[in-house]
């Protein structure tokens, strides 16, 4: 959520023209100037199998870019971007088109897993090149990929903007504030951004809310089918419908990280202050329910008691069933 939320709309432009130029070290003409979003859900055919990408992107000269962020480990992921890139590419023309009007596409992954443990270099690139003479003969198709557990850079040993952008990618869920090396540069920006969203936790309660949200990353997405995992975890609707289900809400409720949020007075006292809890305890429904619980009857049993003759207690009693 949070990556498309800094990353995905139109009015972070900036923001992913920054990321994208100093993560693929673009430089002089190949540099982006501009950008378009297009739809990141792409069909070729009725028949075929979709592709549906976090982030999808044109320049002005026509490239295509594709930025996908993968939060669990996906055996497939390589050959899902394969998938992805030739979708993109293969979308660029219409019948009577020329091939010649085919641009380039990037496709840059970022992961929060090894997905090369051959290598130690936390950015890989891949093209297509001539086996024998090692030439970039055919160009129109480029991968980047991101490792993030790779990337182990202190706060303080961030240099450039590149090494900004990926303390941000890998702990801006975690930082309770923007870090000082980040103020002044377009990455203090992202930060704001995720600042300025209600539905994502501020301060300490964003540290809470990221292992909360790992926690069901890890335990749900296993039921999922491989091919299916990418499009679902991205659904807010299927997301709202795991959360809604009894399963996730009775381990939830028993999990470390949900008795130490519910247990803080912070907590308590927000909750209590909050507008829905007001109106709730304000319903009917409410009210007739709590006078209905064994347990209310019980405690005002407990009370009345203190006060009442045991002729009085019975007769109440009697009532009350």
């Amino acid at each position: 959520y949070s990556f498309k939320k800094v990353f995905g709309s139109p009015k972070s432009k900036s923001l992913l023209q920054s990321f994208l130029n100093n993560i693929l070290e673009l430089r002089g003409d190949s540099e982006v100037e501009d950008l378009e979003y297009l739809n990141p859900q792409q069909i070729v055919l009725p028949h075929e199998k979709q592709s549906i990408v976090d982030v999808l992107c044109t320049d002005k000269v026509g490239r295509r870019y594709i930025v996908e962020m993968q939060v669990e480990r996906a055996p497939q992921f390589v050959k899902r971007a394969q998938y992805y890139t030739s979708c993109t590419y293969v979308r660029q023309l219409q019948k009577g088109d020329k091939y010649l009007n085919l641009k380039p596409v990037i496709f840059l992954g970022i992961m929060n897993h090894t997905l090369f443990p051959q290598t130690k270099d936390y950015k890989t690139k891949h093209i297509l090149l001539n086996a024998k003479t090692g030439q970039a003969d055919m160009g129109d198709f480029t991968y980047v990929f991101i490792e993030l557990p790779k990337f182990n850079k202190t706060i303080d040993q961030v240099r450039n903007i590149e090494d900004r952008w990926l303390h941000f990618l890998k702990n801006a869920q975690k930082d309770s504030c923007t870090p000082d090396q980040i103020r002044g540069t377009i990455v203090e920006e992202a930060y704001s951004v995720l600042d300025k969203d209600p539905y994502i936790p501020k301060g300490e309660d964003r540290h809470m809310k990221y292992a909360l949200e790992l926690k069901y990353m890890k335990e749900y997405s296993h039921i999922l089918k491989e091919e299916m995992k990418p499009v679902l975890l991205q659904d807010e609707d299927f997301k709202t419908e795991i959360i809604q289900s009894k399963k996730f809400q009775a381990e939830l409720m028993q999990s470390k990280e949900f008795q130490e949020l519910i247990g803080s007075e912070k907590f308590k006292a927000e909750l209590m202050q909050s507008k829905e809890f007001q109106e709730l305890i304000g319903s009917e429904k409410f009210k007739a329910e709590l006078i209905q619980s064994k347990e209310f009857q019980k405690s005002m049993i407990e009370e009345l008691k203190k006060n009442l003759t045991p002729k009085e207690l019975k007769e109440l009693i009697k009532f009350t069933k």
